[in-house]
């Protein structure tokens, strides 16, 4: 029982981030670009606004590039914000900008930044303009939300059926019940 009250904190110990073969060609590829660009690197923050109509000069795109910023720099794992530079990170068109919250923190400790953004980014949508964290924090942070559901939703279906058959099996409830809580 002890050890099933844990499984709900088990996406903050078994949490994907930060895969890589040691030693490796793209390891150090990736170890030269953070330490060239600090902050700039696989963990940064990509939130990408998009507008349908809306270009980035107009002043409905200007106050939510100016949301988006403000959100990044309220969080303790971002060190500083890259707002869009057109040629760069602008579109061609005018209508898509990215701005990178600069990853300050470990890449585990991103993917939980991640999470805590995420919800509060996509808010800052509104008619005609949309806003979407992006990157690979991003992607392990819904990995895990998704694994962690996965699981609970697994645990929860298999302990009744488990049970089930061992007291078919043992005979008695008690005697069903050691293997479960060993």
């Amino acid at each position: 029982l002890a050890l099933g009250a844990l499984a709900p904190f088990a996406d903050r110990v078994l949490s994907g981030a930060g895969w890589e073969a040691p030693g490796s060609e793209s390891g150090e590829a990736r170890r030269a670009i953070e330490s060239t660009f600090p902050g700039q690197g696989t963990y940064a923050l990509s939130v990408v606004v998009a507008g349908e109509r809306a270009e980035i000069d107009q002043p409905s795109m200007r106050a939510t590039l100016a949301d988006v910023e403000r959100v990044l720099r309220s969080d303790r794992a971002v060190t500083g914000v890259l707002a869009p530079q057109p040629g760069v990170t602008v579109s061609r068109d005018g209508r898509t900008a990215i701005v990178t919250g600069l990853a300050g923190a470990a890449p585990s400790e991103m993917v939980e930044a991640a999470g805590r953004l995420k919800s509060r980014l996509a808010r800052l949508s509104s008619s005609g303009i949309t806003v979407r964290l992006t990157g690979p924090a991003a992607m392990w942070s819904d990995f895990n939300n998704a694994n962690k559901a996965a699981m609970m939703k697994s645990e929860a279906l298999s302990w009744p059926l488990t049970l089930t058959l061992l007291v078919l099996a043992f005979g008695t409830l008690v005697a069903a019940g050691l293997p479960l809580l060993l």
